[in-house]
């Protein structure tokens, strides 16, 4: 009950703030937070890819073992890798990963509350995504 509240709490906050296109742009480039399990550079260019942050191993290891993200960055930006024709080339990926996977097999989160504040501290050019942290819950 306690993680559905924060979760409701949180997407009231992110969609009520006005998000205007012009915001989201920085002179030539659109910013895209992933926040979710990564974004392989197997299937997406990494010229592309801004350096991010993987906030269950604490480290800019932001490489996707689960696929997700992955599947999310394709969509948003396009993968010649899997058939997607890219997008503008003014689209940049940034990885920040709450969610991956152990050696054994088990799921891995970061703190919802965590995710909270980096959402917050994100400046206006940058559009954040979360789809997949929430749906193990």
């Amino acid at each position: 009950m306690k993680r559905k509240l924060i979760c409701i709490l949180f997407a009231l906050l992110i969609f009520s703030q006005p998000i205007f296109a012009a915001e989201l742009s920085n002179g030539n480039c659109v910013k895209v937070a992933i926040i979710d399990t990564g974004i392989s550079t197997k299937a997406i260019n990494a010229e592309r890819i801004i350096e991010g942050y993987n906030y269950i191993d604490e480290n800019n290891d932001t490489e996707d073992i689960i696929g997700h993200g992955t599947a999310l960055a394709g969509v948003i930006a396009g993968s010649s890798y899997i058939g997607l024709k890219e997008a503008s080339s003014s689209i940049k990926l940034v990885p920040l990963v709450f969610q991956t996977m152990d050696e054994d097999g088990k799921i891995q989160r970061g703190n919802p509350v965590q995710l909270m504040k980096v959402s917050l501290c994100v400046k206006l050019n940058t559009f954040v995504c979360f789809f997949s942290y929430f749906l193990y819950y």
